[in-house]
């Protein structure tokens, strides 16, 4: 995956908190951060949901903040808003 935009921002692949994961973390400028997964159809939504949860559970975000978003990407489906925003 490769950064587009700013030269300031970040993405990165967290696989570390198996067995859930994040496919990206893209860090901002202004030093917030966000949780992106990808999954291929919108019929597996709610599972990036439940993955983004369990790996956001287990970061430490008194050191380092809640994310300021969190975004599932699919290639198909439909547009949804969680109940924690995502």
């Amino acid at each position: 995956m490769r950064g587009v935009g700013r030269a300031e921002s970040a993405i990165i692949r967290l696989e570390a908190l198996r067995p859930s994961e994040i496919d990206a973390i893209v860090t901002l400028p202004d030093g917030r951060w966000g949780a992106v997964e990808v999954k291929l159809g919108g019929a597996r939504m709610l599972v990036g949901v439940e993955s983004l949860r369990g790996v956001i559970d287990q970061i430490d975000t008194d050191a380092v903040g809640e994310p300021a978003f969190r975004l599932v990407v699919t290639g198909t489906g439909p547009i949804l808003t969680a109940d924690d925003g995502t």
